[in-house]
């Protein structure tokens, strides 16, 4: 049985639209604010993890490893 929200998933990444799950939290993408919480070996962790296992960026939109790749 395929799940609903992986049936919208899917579809969605057929049409080529971008989306990711809403975890009921918000992010605020500020380069500055991202640096200043997190450490640059953290940041690379992060990108790495998220290229390998999220390449279609759904959980990890392209925002967040553009912040945590610079």
């Amino acid at each position: 049985m395929l799940l609903p929200y992986l049936k919208v998933l899917n579809g969605c990444k057929e049409k080529g639209i971008p989306v990711r799950i809403h975890t009921g939290k918000f992010y605020v993408y500020d380069e500055k604010l991202t640096h200043y919480m997190y450490d640059e070996p953290t940041r690379q962790r992060f990108g790495a993890v998220a290229k390998k296992h999220d390449p279609d960026g759904v959980f990890a939109p392209a925002a967040w490893l553009k912040l945590f790749t610079n």
